[in-house]
């Protein structure tokens, strides 16, 4: 899913884990935020680009 939105999976899954113990009652909204379509629009950084995927292969 990370690929499909570009996303660097790394990344994704080091701060959506980080944030797990935060969201023990977490809304419905809330948890679909942390979706990595919805996750990117928070951290453009970590949004892949075809050069640095060609470069990491």
């Amino acid at each position: 899913t990370c690929k499909a939105h570009d996303v660097n999976p790394r990344v994704y899954l080091n701060d959506v884990i980080a944030q797990m113990p935060y969201h023990k009652k977490a809304t419905q909204e809330e948890l679909l935020n942390l979706l990595p379509h919805k996750w990117k629009l928070k951290h453009p950084e970590c949004v892949l680009t075809k050069q640095k995927e060609e470069s990491s292969n």
